[in-house]
């Protein structure tokens, strides 16, 4: 899941539901992914939802055990290159594609990250 630490209420909302509606069956993992490290408070907040809890660039199982989340769930970093729109990206067009998206109704589509 692409998400902010800022976003932790409506990430949490959707690993809820996603998890009554479907996860609970499966115990797939959760892999939240952010562009900059993740706020010790997202990451302790998620960790006592979950079953599991592994670090991705630093594996340290932890022993807090919840019934919210169903599998392990893993925190990484995007790097900046892979994260944000690459030099020969025309930002002009980009942005008047994301201007004309938002117009039509596309969520989040008037904005980058």
């Amino acid at each position: 899941m692409l998400t902010n630490s800022w976003e932790m209420d409506g990430a949490l909302r959707v690993v809820s539901e996603v998890e009554e509606r479907f996860n609970r069956k499966f115990n797939y993992p959760w892999i939240f992914l952010n562009d900059e490290p993740f706020s010790d408070e997202f990451e302790r907040y998620v960790a006592r939802m979950s079953l599991f809890f592994w670090v991705v660039l630093f594996p340290r199982p932890s022993s807090r055990m919840s019934s919210l989340v169903s599998g392990p769930v893993y925190f990484s970093q995007i790097p900046d290159e892979l994260w944000n729109p690459p030099p020969w990206i025309n930002e002009t067009k980009a942005a008047e594609r994301m201007i004309q998206m938002e117009n039509d109704g596309i969520a989040k589509s008037g904005r980058l990250g």
